[in-house]
């Protein structure tokens, strides 16, 4: 006591540490520790569901568990609960199957079931893949659309058409021949000869711009031929002005290809891993023996 006046000694309920003060109902050595202990008060404390514990959080009344773990280890708790089943249930029911590959009778609660075991499964399984292949490639007989040989496969393949690959090439020869005929005579037609062309052409081609030979044989690649600018198959008519002079090899190239088609055959052999390096040496010899004669 000082003066008459009483000294109380206290301890900060925010830090802890030792204070005097004539105050008795003082709790805390400053007014810091005043504000931090009010705002302390201020917090609602939960109890985690899960450990017991106590926790505080921004948004603690929205949460059961006080971290993480907790809530893992609670979930995982209630799965196992749940695949116990825990609670009093009705005896599973029990199946009597026959093994589809031993004979054997077996039990099991899977009504589907159809092997006693994995080994009898893999088993069972590779007899049924090796049944679904013979079934698939079984030997198929077949008539060759082109000669008319009655053929049995060996590898069953049952969209076989042809004996051969010759009857093959014979048989889409002849269509192609007959689609060709019927695109002339539904095309306009009027009077084209190869002279006519070859003149009005100044003997360059049409479609790659190198010089032409008159020669018209049908074994050089390089040879003369007329071609359609637009196809007849894509609506062009057998005109002169619809016709211009082209090599084989370029004509064949093109197709059916649109109109204003060019080849560059120095680039395109280029682009083609030197693919038409034979083609070019030919075309060079063909020109220095046309030259010659």
């Amino acid at each position: 006591m000082i003066g008459g006046t009483m000294e109380y000694k206290k301890t900060c309920a925010a830090c802890g540490s030792f204070f005097v003060t004539q105050n008795e109902n003082q709790s805390c050595c400053s007014s810091e520790c005043g504000l931090q202990l009010g705002r302390r008060n201020k917090k609602k404390y939960y109890t985690c569901q899960y450990c017991g514990e106590q926790f505080w959080k921004p948004d603690a009344f929205r949460k059961k568990y006080c971290s993480k773990e907790c809530q893992m280890a609670a979930r995982s708790d209630e799965a196992m609960k749940r695949h116990l089943n825990l609670s009093p249930a009705s005896e599973p029911e029990v199946y009597q199957r026959e093994c589809l590959w031993c004979k054997e009778q077996f039990e099991t609660p899977y009504p589907n079931k159809l092997y006693c075991s994995p080994e009898c499964a893999y088993e069972g399984n590779k007899r049924m893949k090796r049944q679904q292949w013979a079934d698939e490639y079984a030997p198929h007989i077949f008539t060759c659309l082109e000669c008319g040989v009655e053929v049995k496969t060996e590898c069953g393949d049952k969209h076989s058409l042809f004996c051969s690959e010759r009857c093959m090439e014979k048989y889409h020869s002849r269509i192609y021949k007959k689609q060709r005929k019927q695109q002339m005579r539904s095309a306009w037609v009027e009077p084209v000869t190869f002279d006519a062309v070859y003149y009005r052409s100044n003997g360059v081609c049409g479609i790659c711009g190198l010089p032409v030979s008159y020669d018209k044989s049908p074994a050089d690649i390089w040879a003369a031929t007329i071609d359609h600018i637009v196809p007849l198959s894509r609506g062009g008519k057998h005109e002169l002005s619809n016709c211009q002079l082209a090599h084989r090899l370029c004509n064949s190239t093109k197709q059916d290809d649109i109109e204003d088609y060019h080849i560059d055959w120095a680039e395109k052999n280029k682009l083609d891993n030197g693919r038409w390096t034979d083609a070019l040496t030919k075309y060079s010899l063909h020109t220095r023996m046309q030259a010659a004669l």
